[in-house]
Formats: C-alpha cells, sequence, structure tokens
C-alpha cells in the first residue's frame, strides 16, 4: 500500500470481513471516487460471525460448518438489495449452483413457536403468509409510517376478535346472563372496528382520541378475558387471547407513553417485557411468559450472561423489531439460504468485490490502533500477519470448490502456506517480528473500522485513553457468548416425528440453552456424502442459542440429547415415544473410520462454543444504546466505524442492522449510497435521520 507518484487515489483500510466492512467496501467501490480498497482480515476467511466453512476431511463429506444457525428475514430490504447486486455482477451460468439471488434463497412459511402450558411443552405450529413483493426491489412497496402500522395493528386486532369462532362456543354453553354480556361486548367490539379509520387520520391533533380509544379497547379485552379465563385449555382461545393481549399491550403502551411524537427509541431505557408488563391485561403472567414474550429474546441470544433467567432487551428496539417483522417483510418472513452462509453470502460479495479491484489481505490481524500526539486522528495500525504465502507477489486464493460451488473452507489451504499453518483465525500469541505498522498517509488515507465490539477492548486503549465516548461504548455496549450444534441423521424428519412440514423454524424451546432448532435437510445435498446405505444423512439439524460462561457446550448438548430431545424428534429416543428417553445414538450418521457407539457418536457431530471476543453476539440491552456510536461520528479523524455494534437506526445484532452500518459508513465518507436509498433509516421516530456532521465527511 505504498504511495507512488503515478497513483494519487485515496486509499481506505477497512478492518475485518464481517457483512459491515465487507458492505461498506461494496458502497465505496461503487461510489463515483476511485479508491484503493484493501480489506485486512485475520484467518483465511471472511464473514465475521456470520462465517462457514467447509470440512476438508473427506470422512466428513465436506459438509457445511456455521457459527449457528442463520436464516434472512423478508425485512432485509438493504442486505438483499447488497446480495443481489452481487449475484448481478458475478452474472453467473444458470446451470451452475447458486447462479442467481433467486436460486439462492428459498422461502419458508412455517415456523413452530414451543409453548409450555402446565408442565408440558406443546407445539404452536405458525404458518407465516406470503406477498408477491421482493426484498431488495427498488419499487417495492416503501415502509409506511408507525402510525400507519398500528392503525394496521388496531383493525387486526378487532377482526381476531370478531371473527373468532370461539365467541359462538361460548354462547352455547354459558349461562344467559354471560350469554347476554356477551352479545354487549360483541356489539361495542362490532362499532369499535371503525375507530382505526379515524384512529390515523386524527390521532395527531386529537389527543383525547387517542385515549378514548384505548380505554375502549381496554374494556374490551377486560370483558373477555372473564369470558376466556376459565377455558385456558382450549388450545385455540388460549393463543387467540395471548395474541390479542400481546397487540393490545404495545399499542396502550405505544399511545400512553406517546411514543408516536417521542420516537421508539425513547423507551430504549426499558426492558421489553418489564415494560410491557404495565400496558397489557393481568393475565397471571400467561402472555409475557409464552413464546410471544420470549420468541424476541431468543432470536438475538438477548440474555445477559447467557442466563436464561436474565432476559433483557431495550423496549424501543424490540418493539421496532416485531413492527418490522409483522409489516415490512417482503416476500416471505423467513428466507432459508440454500448452502451454507458463506457460500451463499461471502462468497458473492468476495468475487464481487474482486471485480471491483479491491484487495484482500488474508492472515493480517490488527493489534493496534494509534492515535496522533492531540489525540484526535488515528495515525497508524498496527498489523500482525499470521502467515507467509509461498508466492509472497500474490493474494491467498480462499475459495475451494464442492459440486459445482465456490465455498469456504473451515481450515486454510496449507498448500498455498510457507511454513507454520495457523490452526486458528485470531491469534491468542503475536510475534512482534512479525507485527508491521501501516501510517496514515502513506499506506492509508481513511479507516473502515469493522472489527466485533468486543474484541476492540485489546486494540483500541489509546481510543479509551483519549475519549470518554469511546470508553462509554466498549464498557455499555455488552455482547453473549453463543453455542451451535449440528446433528445429521439416518431417518427423514417425518420418520421421527417432528412436528410441522416445509423444513420449519421452531424457537423458545426453553428445555436447553440451545433453544433455537431448524431442520436444515435441505443443505445435505451441498455437502459430499456417499450414497451408500447409512452413511448418507436423511435429515440435519441445526441448533443455537446463548451460552452462560460457566457452561462447556459439550455437557449442555449432551443434557440436551440425553433427556430433553425427545419433545423434538420423537421418534429418536430409545425407546421411541419416550420423550423423556434419551436419544438413540445408533441414529447418528458417523463415517469417521473409528466410528464409536453410545453418546461417544455425538463427537462426530459439528459442535461449536462461540467464546472468544470477535465471535460473541453484540446485545441490545436496555439503557445502552445511547452510548454506540454513529459510523460517522467515531469522535477521531480518518476513522469510521461499521458493524451491529453501532447507532444505526436499528441497533441490533442481525444482518439488515450491520449492512445498513456499513452504507452509512460510506455514505459519511462519499456520499454513496444517498441516506434516502437506505431502507428503514428512520423507522419508528418521528423526525428523519440526522447524520452527524463529522469534520472529515467527503474527505
Amino acid at each position: 500500500m505504498k504511495n507512488n507518484s503515478t497513483d494519487t487515489r485515496k486509499k481506505i483500510a477497512v478492518l475485518g470481513g464481517g457483512i459491515g466492512s465487507l458492505t461498506a467496501a461494496l458502497e465505496l467501490a461503487n461510489s463515483k471516487e476511485n479508491y484503493e480498497i484493501t480489506v485486512f482480515q485475520p484467518g483465511w476467511r471472511l464473514g465475521g460471525k456470520g462465517a462457514s466453512g467447509r470440512n476438508m476431511n473427506p470422512q466428513f463429506a465436506y459438509r457445511i460448518e456455521e457459527h449457528g444457525l442463520h436464516v434472512w428475514s423478508g425485512l432485509y430490504d438493504n442486505a438483499f438489495r447488497v446480495i443481489r447486486q452481487c449475484y448481478d455482477t458475478l452474472d453467473r451460468p444458470r446451470d451452475t449452483p447458486l447462479s442467481t439471488w433467486e436460486n439462492a434463497f428459498t422461502r419458508s412459511n412455517q415456523m413452530v413457536l414451543w409453548e409450555k402450558y402446565q408442565n408440558k411443552w406443546l407445539p404452536w405450529v405458525v404458518h407465516c403468509p406470503e406477498n408477491s413483493e421482493l426484498p431488495g426491489e427498488d419499487q417495492a412497496k416503501p415502509h409506511l409510517s408507525m402510525w400507519a402500522y398500528i392503525n394496521e395493528g388496531i383493525k387486526y386486532l378487532f377482526a381476531h376478535a370478531l371473527r373468532s369462532e370461539q365467541w359462538k362456543y361460548q354462547v352455547t354453553t354459558w349461562s344467559y346472563l354471560k350469554m347476554s354480556c356477551w352479545y354487549f361486548s360483541a356489539i361495542s367490539l362490532q362499532l369499535a372496528s371503525i375507530l382505526p379509520l379515524l384512529f390515523f387520520r386524527f390521532l395527531k391533533k386529537m389527543p383525547f382520541l387517542q385515549r378514548l380509544i384505548m380505554t375502549v379497547m381496554g374494556w374490551i379485552m377486560k370483558v373477555w378475558w372473564l369470558f376466556i379465563r376459565d377455558r385456558l385449555n382450549n388450545d385455540k382461545l388460549r393463543r387467540s387471547w395471548m395474541v390479542m393481549n400481546f397487540g393490545y399491550g404495545m399499542i396502550n403502551g405505544i399511545v400512553k407513553c406517546n411514543i408516536l411524537a417521542k420516537g421508539l427509541s425513547s423507551l430504549d431505557d426499558h426492558d421489553f417485557i418489564e415494560w410491557m408488563s404495565k400496558f397489557i391485561i393481568d393475565d397471571g403472567g400467561l402472555t409475557l411468559a409464552s413464546p410471544l414474550g420470549t420468541f424476541i429474546y431468543d432470536a438475538q441470544f438477548s440474555y445477559i450472561d447467557g442466563d436464561l433467567n436474565k432476559p433483557n432487551f431495550a423496549a424501543g428496539s424490540a418493539i421496532l423489531t416485531i413492527f418490522r417483522m409483522a409489516f415490512t417483510f417482503k416476500g416471505a418472513l423467513i428466507w432459508k439460504m440454500n448452502a451454507g452462509m458463506g457460500d451463499t453470502i461471502f462468497t458473492p460479495i468476495y468475487l464481487a468485490l474482486k471485480s471491483k479491484g479491491v484487495k484482500f489481505e488474508f492472515f493480517h490481524q490488527v493489534t493496534n490502533i494509534g492515535l496522533t500526539d492531540d489525540r484526535k486522528s488515528v495515525k497508524s495500525i498496527s498489523v500482525f500477519k499470521q502467515a507467509d504465502l509461498k508466492d509472497s507477489h500474490k493474494e491467498y486464493q480462499p475459495l475451494v470448490t464442492i459440486k459445482g460451488l465456490q465455498c469456504w473452507p473451515s481450515t486454510p489451504l496449507g498448500e498455498q502456506i510457507s511454513g507454520e499453518i495457523p490452526k486458528l483465525e485470531i491469534s491468542t500469541e503475536i510475534d512482534p517480528d512479525k507485527v508491521k505498522t501501516l501510517v496514515q498517509g502513506t499506506d492509508f488515507d481513511l479507516v473502515v473500522l469493522g472489527v466485533p465490539v468486543r474484541a476492540l477492548e485489546s486494540i483500541t486503549e489509546e481510543l479509551s485513553q483519549a475519549s470518554d465516548r469511546w470508553a462509554n461504548m466498549l464498557n455499555q455496549v455488552k455482547t453473549v457468548q453463543t453455542q451451535a450444534l449440528q446433528l445429521w441423521f439416518k431417518k427423514t424428519a417425518d420418520e421421527y416425528d417432528f412436528v410441522g412440514t416445509q423444513e420449519p423454524l421452531t424457537v423458545c424451546y426453553h428445555e436447553s440453552a440451545l433453544n433455537t432448532f431448524a431442520d436444515m435437510t435441505d443443505l445435505i445435498h451441498r455437502e459430499g456424502w456417499p450414497a451408500l446405505g447409512t452413511e448418507y444423512p436423511q435429515s440435519l439439524f441445526y441448533l443455537c442459542g446463548p451460552k452462560a460462561t460457566e457452561e462447556l457446550t459439550l455437557d449442555v448438548v449432551l443434557d440436551l440429547l440425553e433427556k430433553k430431545f425427545g419433545v423434538l424428534l420423537p421418534q429418536a429416543t430409545n425407546p421411541p415415544s419416550d420423550i423423556n428417553a434419551p436419544l438413540d445414538w445408533e441414529q447418528l450418521v458417523d463415517n469417521t473410520k473409528k466410528s464409536t457407539s453410545g453418546k461417544e457418536r455425538v463427537r462426530s457431530q459439528y459442535i461449536r462454543a462461540n467464546t472468544i471476543p470477535s465471535e460473541q453476539f453484540t446485545l441490545t440491552l436496555a439503557k445502552t444504546n445511547q452510548f454506540r456510536l454513529k459510523p460517522g461520528d467515531s469522535g477521531f479523524h480518518h476513522l469510521y466505524l461499521a458493524g451491529d455494534w453501532t447507532r444505526n437506526s436499528f441497533n441490533l445484532g442481525n444482518i439488515e442492522s450491520t449492512v445498513m452500518s456499513g452504507m452509512l459508513a460510506s455514505n459519511s465518507i462519499c456520499g454513496n449510497p444517498p441516506l434516502d436509498h437506505i431502507t428503514g433509516l428512520n423507522f419508528g421516530e418521528p423526525t428523519p435521520w440526522e447524520q452527524h456532521d463529522h469534520e472529515e465527511k467527503r474527505p
């Protein structure tokens, strides 16, 4: 990265190879400016917490190995726009695997929520709606205001109650007095169903109308609870009530807290469930203890220290997510990738960036960011070179081809490396003789810092000493360790009596910390299993969840499979159909040369604990969002930020939030993409997003 007299392009050093960094690099490369962009990545693959790799040991059939369970949501407009652009850039032949983005994803319209009622785990199968829109479409329906979605929510709640067959059921079995109350309540519901039309039009100027509507809704809900509370053993009736009460609680709280004027972010000092408990109808904790209350926590691993007894999620961010999921998804709520995350997402992004001239320095681990004497600007970047290439004049070529698809291996390709081959992506021992220093103004002009927040503690000590804002960000934005399990079985999911069809996602199964579960059988054909009887798996399941610091993931896995797995796969236990029996270990595919028996067969499956700082999941805890820094407001010259830990208007540990952060980092540097091209940027807020007037904006 040395300057010379013929190349006057500004040099941008992108630190880290996660989706935030790569999005920033892509947007910068697409801008009108002519930048020289170099991505510095520790280890041998891109993807950060979303990286996946192929096990190159033939005994393991080049299987996909993930950091966890990854699916995309139809609300990921910005993320889909990025990945669609990459697939368009590649323009793969139609007869190749994942030739287009449409071939890379499959809609999934079913979800199973596990409800614990009277000490029994009951499956709650949810059929998610679909629509004709596609995520990432420029011409797709724009996001409406919160006002419009609240209007839709109220209409849905009234319609849900009015069409409920349980009302008829109650009429035929209750006394005449209660029957009369039902008729009166039903008439009130019909009258109240016209209120949303007035609600949307006049609410801003007529606060008393807000209170009137919520008073009417509250009265109706209390009457309905009187009918329902003695009939809770009816699954449909109980769940109908919980849906109504949950929706009512959110809308009631939004109105009474004047959120339409203050913005959802004003609620981020409160935990979501703690806040909701003040505005729902008191039903003894039934609604908030249900999957409706816990789903958002499970989806975001939102438990302090990985302890399922310590849920915590900023209320404003939780409501924003729920509204986005309910009202802004395109096509389907869930889009499953048709290969590993690395194969489907990071290979196309890498190849697209390469085609645009972006350089990659693999095996380069950042160890320190240095400041100038006045502590206002980035002066240097220290980088540890983890491995030497046999041909020092060429870039490391990271991809392998498996069944026609370019993929990332789970281990480095040793034939390109001279000397010792790194075993870990993040080195714990740094050889000072292999640390080089990049200097601002010579080796780089600007920096995009996309390193995960927990890993920043060791490399930004100078920034913490110079800036209270930076130190507070590191102290307040918390992370959690996570864990994952992948299981290959000899029989099909149907043969094991797996609840539901169409490979659903199942969540909220709190018998184990591995509380999120998905049928990923469709990925088997992307792997390299030999088609020889029981050596070829017929089903594949992924599990993941938060990890408590003191837990050993293998112990968690064995506890689940020995005592609690029968609820999920009843016919996979020994004896079958005994949900309290241990897993029939012989059902696991084990192709290792030293095939084992009993629970030792678990060791042939894929078990992962994400414990190192760069792998930990960023949480959105109450009272912490205010400490996040905006991508264009690091507080230091030359330095821009990209990652799910930044303040990016979504502020969650998901793909969309991280992509938005990368877009905002690029916008702060060169104006691309324009702010009005970033979907959902001011969603849930009363005023438009105001990008900080950074001193070095548009350098």
